[in-house]
């Protein structure tokens, strides 16, 4: 695939509001604004079919590189990349899935497993939608645990596309599978929770960012959700479907993401969710803005 020239281009605001070119082949749907200086040489450009609102829904991406974007060779540092594809699932029992494996397996050997009274706790897989989808009472965890050491690894970005069928609901989307010291909590329609914990002070925080765009999450409406952790400042910003959130959750020193080993609850099966996931992309260290913005590209084209 090859990018065909740019032309045409034209500025309203910080918005692309005509075609400016096109990736052969690519057909990348995404959900990000493009601002200007989000073009330049040799960077990725964005596309507006040409309704003339500038929206994000109606962008796509082209990438000079082969106009591909690969989350493990384009961004170093992946720790974990489960993804909804049947490759990487095995069924127990159709629907149910028993193994999910990290994409990179088997190097590193690195896999969930579905844990508990079978059908019961066994999250479902979708083939024809490619979503794992939980009911409340599912989750999955492995034996490799994830540690992120917000000094250590000069950072760490946590990037989930997820939906729940109520937002409202209090559900843990990825936890400690034996503690409550770590977890990413959707607490309503309008909060994100992040916890984190100190093991030289024994003690665990929770900070919480009130999101303002969206205004509010729409219950069964897929988003990308990115926490980037910045290890300066220890102040983790939160990013849904592209867009930066005003607040972030901004943790004193020696707070770190420990044991990150159980998704769909925490704590062995609580406050699991009720809802959907079709991808988790784990890296140590801090991603750049632009880097971020090319992830939630990517991640919006597997929907």
């Amino acid at each position: 695939m090859k990018r065909t020239n740019i032309n045409n281009c034209k500025r309203v605001g910080n918005k692309i509001d005509n075609i400016i070119g096109q990736c052969e082949g690519s057909g990348i749907t995404v959900s990000y604004n493009c601002v200007e200086s989000d073009i330049n040489p040799g960077d990725y450009i964005c596309i507006d079919p040409g309704d003339g609102t500038g929206d994000f829904a109606n962008i796509q991406a082209c990438y000079d590189s082969g106009c591909e974007f690969d989350p493990l060779t384009s961004i170093e540092g992946m720790a974990l990349w489960l993804h909804a594809k049947e490759e990487d699932i095995l069924i127990y029992s159709t629907p149910y899935i028993s193994k999910w494996k990290d994409k990179r397996y088997p190097n590193p050997n690195l896999e969930f497993m579905s844990i508990g009274l079978g059908d019961d706790t066994y999250p479902s897989w979708n083939g024809t939608t490619e979503w794992v989808t939980f009911d409340g009472a599912d989750y999955m965890q492995t034996a490799d645990s994830i540690n992120l050491d917000t000094e250590t690894d000069l950072g760490w970005c946590i990037a989930v596309t997820t939906y729940m069928e109520d937002w409202d609901d209090t559900e843990v989307i990825i936890g400690d599978k034996d503690s409550n010291n770590n977890l990413i909590k959707f607490n309503t329609a309008t909060n994100v929770q992040l916890k984190l914990y100190n093991p030289t002070l024994a003690t665990s925080s929770t900070k919480g960012v009130t999101i303002d765009t969206p205004a509010t999450l729409v219950n069964g409406t897929p988003y990308v959700f990115i926490i980037n952790m910045d290890p300066t400042t220890n102040d983790a910003a939160l990013w849904i479907d592209g867009e930066k959130q005003t607040g972030g959750f901004a943790f004193p020193d020696g707070y770190d993401f420990h044991e990150l080993d159980e998704i769909g609850a925490k704590n062995g099966g609580q406050l699991g969710i009720s809802g959907g996931i079709k991808e988790i992309i784990v890296y140590k260290g801090k991603l750049t803005d632009t880097q971020v913005g090319q992830l939630t590209f990517y991640m919006h084209s597997q929907l």
